[in-house]
């Protein structure tokens, strides 16, 4: 694939992909399952983490006091899989979601991907996520981090922690369209390696606005956006 800027010409290199897991249902429920102690329902509403200003999720305090007093002690995921359990739309509000289209990604389902070749993986640069043979989405690794790091360890791989609005909203999102596709052979993952962070991010920019991908939208990361049940239709067709 060949993207263009002025009398520049980037050659996208195909790095291929493997899905091993299709719709992996409620990650959500799943924070902090490795610690000996998961953060509760109350302190997910009144902490403040450290190095940061505010608490995303305060706005939620009110309602949580009012109406689900008995759950102030349970852990988050367990408190949130119980409320989906009950059909109680309530817990869409502690996880990422579209701005735009108020998707709610943090919910999935999702799907476990890798990037398999050993050249590519190594590098750095601009990557585009293709549907059809269509550009989708374009992105950029710079610093230290790696094609396989980026896809591997995070657009492939989501773990429940992403979900939540303080998480990693465009990874869900991107992961999340890639699942509602379902057909390994209609995506692929594509990459120009390049080594000036500088260039990457000025690169990503101008071919952003000259090809204006349908995947590249802001994640929201505040609650309280409306939660409609939209069609993704046009996000896949």
């Amino acid at each position: 694939m060949f993207l263009t800027l002025d009398d520049s010409t980037y050659l996208f290199e195909p790095c291929e992909i493997m899905v091993t897991q299709w719709n992996i249902l409620d990650k959500f429920k799943d924070k902090d399952a490795k610690l000996s102690k998961k953060k509760t329902l109350i302190e997910t509403v009144t902490e403040v983490k450290q190095g940061y200003s505010d608490n995303k999720y305060a706005k939620l305090e009110d309602d949580v006091r009012q109406l689900y007093g008995k759950y102030l002690d349970y852990p988050i995921g367990e408190f949130l899989f119980e409320l989906k359990s009950n059909n109680d739309p309530f817990y869409q509000l502690f996880l990422n979601c579209d701005i735009d289209d108020s998707m709610v990604h943090g919910d999935g389902p999702f799907c476990k991907f890798h990037i398999l070749d050993e050249r590519l993986m190594k590098e750095k640069g601009l990557y585009v996520f293709c549907v059809d043979d269509i550009c989708a989405y374009i992105g950029e690794v710079t610093k230290s981090r790696t094609f396989k790091t980026i896809v591997n360890s995070e657009y492939g791989s989501i773990s429940a922690k992403m979900c939540y609005i303080d998480g990693q909203p465009v990874r869900c999102r991107i992961n999340h369209l890639i699942n509602r596709i379902g057909d390994e052979n209609r995506i692929a993952f594509k990459v120009h390696p390049m080594k000036d962070d500088f260039l990457i991010g000025e690169i990503e920019k101008q071919l952003i606005n000259k090809y204006n991908p349908r995947w590249n939208k802001k994640g929201r990361t505040t609650p309280y956006s409306p939660i409609q049940a939209l069609s993704l239709e046009k996000w896949v067709n």
